[in-house]
């Protein structure tokens, strides 16, 4: 037998699919989370999904990450081009060790952005987050260079919070 675990059944292929017994499983209650959570920081929780990710949000920098998001909103439409950029550098693209993880900062950056919102409704912030909230999404898309993606997602951001882009 072999078991195949997918996060989404899109990136599948259906001749795949339909040669698969599929088992729909919930989703951790954040009570089982709470169980590998190592650090006292229970904003983990709302950012994290699988035991995996808590797990690797304890043991790298989640602060770094928590830091990193919170420049990128108030500081990137002050930073020049190449600057901006230099955020990518910072992800993880091919699993290395000591960068952070493209999908779990891309949900850190938007619980950010969110707490953001709602302490002041900038439209700009707001505009941030749904293209943020894109990006999340499209990083999904089958085959999708995600590092240009998030570069792309930088330019733009930076557009937007200098008010160029609305």
């Amino acid at each position: 037998y072999i078991i195949l675990l997918s996060e989404t059944e899109n990136g599948l292929l259906s001749t795949i699919i339909n040669r698969c017994q599929v088992w729909h499983l919930n989703a951790y209650t954040r009570e089982q989370l709470e169980q590998f959570l190592t650090i006292d920081n229970p904003e983990i929780l709302d950012i994290a999904i699988t035991p995996g990710e808590v797990i690797s949000l304890c043991s790298i920098s989640f602060n770094e990450m928590i830091e990193l998001a919170n420049k990128l909103i108030t500081k990137i439409h002050i930073a020049n081009i190449p600057n901006t950029l230099s955020i990518s550098d910072k992800i993880g693209w091919k699993g290395e060790e000591n960068k952070l993880d493209f999908s779990l900062f891309v949900r850190v950056l938007c619980s950010q952005i969110r707490a953001y919102v709602v302490s002041n409704q900038d439209p700009k912030l707001i505009n941030l987050y749904m293209r943020t909230l894109t990006l999340g999404k499209n990083s999904h898309i089958k085959n999708i260079d995600k590092k240009c993606l998030f570069e792309i997602y930088l330019i733009d951001a930076r557009a937007i919070m200098k008010g160029a882009l609305l």
